[in-house]
């Protein structure tokens, strides 16, 4: 038996390999940088699912009784630039929660109980946390002194810490 062998199989075979070559450089960063963006992505859609469950967890705890608290475990994911939660109770800043990813735009969530903006603070200042996971008390407060301008001292706010079990 035979064996018949063709000059143009020779010369063939490398232009098949090479052209299956420039395919894949072409194709694999392309499927990389997908993979990257969409991990980036949906990192960032975790953080602020976390975000808007302390919202949440806020509005649950404002809408109880004076001196209502309730503790919470938070988890944000390590592309987490910040996450500040509220402010000075005489600034606006204490109606926000503050999201940040790296390389994305700041997201600001607003906490309100129906109409009604919710003041948050963390003993009067901002909370702000990283990456990682946190244990937060949340305490439904009332003020000492009038929030809202109405000449009542009944107004209320929500402080929130991060506490250590």
């Amino acid at each position: 038996m035979k064996i018949m062998v063709k000059e143009s199989g020779v010369i063939d075979m490398p232009l098949r390999l090479l052209i299956i070559l420039v395919i894949l450089v072409i194709t694999v960063p392309l499927v990389l940088s997908i993979a990257g963006y969409y991990s980036s992505v949906s990192a960032e859609q975790e953080m602020i699912a976390q975000a808007n469950y302390l919202r949440d967890k806020i509005v649950m705890v404002y809408s109880m009784g004076v001196n209502s608290s309730l503790k919470i475990t938070v988890s944000f994911p390590k592309n987490t630039e910040y996450v500040k939660v509220g402010g000075p109770l005489n600034s606006d800043n204490s109606y926000f929660i503050r999201v940040k990813a790296y390389n994305s735009p700041e997201r600001i969530i607003l906490v309100k109980h129906g109409n009604v903006g919710i003041r948050v603070t963390s003993n009067n200042t901002t909370m702000v946390m990283w990456s990682g996971t946190y244990r937060v008390l949340i305490t439904k407060m009332l003020c000492n002194y009038d929030l809202d301008g109405n000449g009542y001292l009944d107004d209320f706010y929500v402080n929130v810490e991060v506490v250590e079990e």
